[in-house]
């Protein structure tokens, strides 16, 4: 994802995308809850950020980043720790 250069529109949206892409891979909760919680109010409005910013849907992006085992990156980590 570039986060760098581009218009100060796109510089502003680099934080909550950001933790979106980051919740997206860390985590399996909805993508309503990640965009609430990486501060955006509507889903049009956030898939649309989203697509300008990173390139592809939040969506694609989190299919994109499934692991070969089919479970998220950081999950994987997570559930490979002992108790």
């Amino acid at each position: 994802m570039p986060l760098e250069g581009g218009s100060d529109h796109a510089r502003q949206l680099r934080v909550p995308i950001a933790e979106a892409c980051r919740l997206l891979a860390e985590t399996e909760e909805p993508i309503t809850t990640v965009m609430f919680k990486a501060g955006f109010q509507t889903k049009s409005n956030f898939n649309r950020e989203f697509r300008r910013v990173a390139g592809t849907s939040p969506s694609e992006w989190r299919s994109n980043r499934l692991s070969r085992d089919g479970t998220l990156p950081g999950l994987a980590r997570a559930s490979a720790s002992p108790r």
